[in-house]
């Protein structure tokens, strides 16, 4: 995200002239799915999608992420629009980030052995 977060921001400001306080506004709008990050993981570890606990998870997430920043380059012109790709990102991004960080457990648990 770190990379995008400047196309992000003259987005704001260029495309859609937001003051600073609408953009403060979207932009927490936009990482709240960063907050509920435990649900996240509790979701991959309970339950499994096509046998997998997270390998399914982290093909799906990534697959629509990289889809939604197509749509992002493609199709999206409005502020809404781009907000709620944005929200969805972020659901894709904080999903892979808690699979990446449960499978450094899982590796430095077995390694601890």
């Amino acid at each position: 995200m770190g990379l995008s977060d400047l196309a992000i921001s003259y987005l704001y400001k260029d495309d859609f002239k937001m003051s600073p306080a609408e953009v403060a506004i979207a932009s927490s709008f936009i990482s709240f799915p960063w907050v509920v990050k435990p649900l996240w993981g509790v979701m991959t570890d309970t339950m499994p999608f096509f046998g997998y606990r997270r390998k399914s998870y982290l093909i799906m997430f990534g697959m629509f992420g990289f889809l939604l920043w197509q749509s992002m380059a493609k199709y999206i012109s409005t502020k809404y629009m781009a907000f709620f790709a944005l929200f969805l990102i972020n659901i894709c991004i904080a999903f892979c980030n808690v699979i990446g960080e449960a499978l450094i457990v899982e590796i430095s648990q077995k390694k601890a052995k």
